[in-house]
């Protein structure tokens, strides 16, 4: 194996790794992270763990600071509500400009295969089935930016579910949804594509954040 490729691995691995400590409560919201500490934990060298550190950063699951270096947010339910916020315009952003684009059928065609998912799925097997739907209509709308900041938003909001958000029977409506917006993004109707993201975003809100906190209208009244 060569010298870049074995890094590429131990870097997966140690993503990997201190993902699954971060969202399953194991390194707590507030801990700052070192990496000669990380490294003695999981027995690699710095360099996979500096490069893991940056990826998770990207994708929202830690933050830094010019003084503090690494660590892992604390989230309040009003971050949460404001996570939904912003999400839920950049998914209708996405979801109208893929409706637009002359070039959406190569995009379609790959959330047309992805619907086609079993319908048994659960926990973080649902979310991911989820997940990678959105994730489509994100790098198929061709803003690299809208990518990055819809996925850091996303990893603040897995930290507070603690990685998964499973509701029960929210995959066959979730199913159903993601279904009629693909029709929709195909017949290029950009009103229908509007109407439906916006209210799947919101019932996905409302949801997770009943789960998460009870009273979802309240959360920015919860300090």
């Amino acid at each position: 194996m060569s010298e870049q490729l074995q890094l590429q691995t131990y870097t997966e691995q140690a993503y990997r790794r201190l993902r699954r400590m971060i969202l399953g409560g194991e390194i707590a919201q507030g801990t700052k992270l070192t990496v000669r500490v990380l490294a003695e934990r999981l027995g690699l060298s710095p360099t996979p763990i500096k490069s893991a550190l940056m990826g998770l950063e990207r994708e929202g699951y830690i933050v830094s600071s010019a003084h503090r270096g690494f660590s892992v947010p604390r989230v309040r339910p009003c971050d949460v509500a404001d996570a939904f916020e912003l999400l839920e315009i950049l998914e209708v952003y996405a979801a109208q400009k893929l409706a637009r684009s002359p070039e959406r059928e190569s995009v379609l065609q790959r959330l047309d295969a992805h619907i086609e998912a079993p319908e048994d799925l659960q926990g973080d097997a649902e979310d991911r089935w989820r997940m990678t739907f959105h994730r489509l209509v994100w790098e198929g709308c061709g803003n690299a930016k809208l990518v990055q900041v819809a996925e850091n938003l996303r990893g603040l909001i897995l930290i507070a579910s603690g990685g998964v958000l499973d509701m029960p029977g929210h995959h066959e409506s979730a199913h159903a949804e993601h279904a009629q917006m693909v029709e929709a993004m195909r017949d290029g109707d950009v009103d229908l594509v509007t109407g439906l993201q916006r209210v799947h975003s919101q019932n996905l809100a409302r949801a997770v954040k009943d789960r998460l906190f009870g009273d979802a209208d309240n959360l920015r009244e919860v300090d």
